[in-house]
């Protein structure tokens, strides 16, 4: 608690107003601590000398003050929290929404319109999404399309729309299914996840070898 960087201002009130002055004594040591959490502790403090010298602690305005301050410290972190959460994942628009989205761009005429259509309903950002689209094979994207719940219908049909060339052969639809199938919905949902918070970035060399034809 004294040097734990992990800690937030957050986590720091919630251990005072679960734990007690005990706690937060030990959170006092704290270098750069936030000042209402230092005047929090240093009203606990003189209410445990003035409880331990027998004298009834009365709550001062100041004390009140400190309180509502830290009330308020709390409400905003905990906000802001939420819109992060929000901001790095979005939701995700139904399969069929997402399905009818995606095929329009793909048969639009309006340059990197499925670039910005995969954007959207992906939440990722724009360049990442023409990482997909430029990859020399589909293996990107039926990592977005699984993330999409699309079945396997609608997933063949969008690919076969963005990569025509690599369904000369009957044996590549087989080939296609198979592989699709076999990719694990919680697996794409981590790779999605890496995109959206920029751990990682489609086609890259430093990720898993992508389906090859």
């Amino acid at each position: 608690m004294i040097r734990s960087p992990a800690l937030s201002d957050v986590d720091l009130i919630d251990l005072i107003a679960r734990h007690g002055s005990a706690h937060a004594r030990v959170i006092g040591r704290r270098t750069e601590l936030h000042p209402a959490i230092a005047a929090l502790i240093r009203a606990l403090s003189a209410q445990t000398d003035m409880s331990a010298s027998g004298a009834t602690p009365v709550e001062n305005p100041v004390e009140a003050d400190v309180r509502n301050r830290l009330r308020l410290i709390m409400r905003a972190a905990n906000s802001q929290s939420s819109h992060v959460r929000q901001v790095e994942n979005p939701a995700l628009p139904g399969a069929e929404k997402a399905a009818a989205t995606l095929r329009a761009a793909a048969f639009s005429s309006e340059p990197g319109a499925l670039e910005r259509a995969l954007s959207s309903v992906l939440g990722i950002p724009v360049e990442a999404a023409r990482e997909i689209t430029e990859f020399p094979t589909y293996g990107e994207l039926i990592v977005a399309l699984k993330a999409l719940a699309f079945d396997d219908a609608a997933a063949f049909l969008l690919t076969a729309i963005v990569f025509p060339g690599l369904f000369v052969q009957r044996s590549a639809i087989g080939f296609f299914l198979e592989r699709y199938r076999s990719l694990a919905p919680a697996s794409a949902h981590q790779k999605l996840r890496d995109w959206r918070t920029g751990v990682s970035i489609p086609g890259r060399a430093d990720q898993p070898a992508a389906i090859s034809k």
